[in-house]
């Protein structure tokens, strides 16, 4: 409950059970979580880490910095848009960026404006997705990328 205040009054307001009536367990419903993220989400409560990154465990990042949103864990937030922000590519950049921008994430959308600042690295998003795509799924985002690109020298 020290990680996160929302935990924190969710979990006070539970009544309290006398130990000695045969049925004291109290069943805490989450919603809107996948039960593995639940699971991560409680490791970090617990150990202050994410649990070892593999191909599966990245591809819950997303939903974990969802959950830190919703429970106000900033420092878990922002382990996760750092992870993410490892995994910023010609293939992942048209999603992280709208994500980073939805979820509040500016260091994880600055990543991913440094990745799109090289002429290069933005053909390739632009041969893999068109232009149109980013500036769909995410204009303001866009707008800030053309600003950023004509500021440029």
């Amino acid at each position: 409950m020290a990680r996160s205040p929302v935990l924190h009054d969710e979990l006070s307001s539970l009544p309290l059970l006398a130990k000695d009536k045969e049925s004291s367990a109290v069943v805490v419903h989450i919603q809107d979580m996948e039960a593995q993220d639940f699971e991560a989400l409680l490791y970090y409560i617990y150990t202050d880490s994410l649990p070892e990154m593999n191909g599966e465990t990245a591809a819950m990042l997303p939903d974990l910095v969802a959950a830190a949103n919703r429970y106000k864990m900033e420092r878990l937030r922002l382990v996760c848009e750092d992870k993410l922000s490892e995994l910023v590519n010609a293939r992942t950049v048209a999603v992280i960026l709208p994500f980073a921008e939805e979820h509040h994430c500016p260091g994880l959308k600055e990543a991913c404006l440094r990745f799109l600042d090289d002429p290069a690295n933005m053909k390739d998003v632009a041969k893999a997705f068109g232009l149109e795509h980013l500036s769909k799924s995410c204009p303001a985002v866009f707008k800030d990328l053309i600003v950023k690109r004509a500021a440029s020298p």
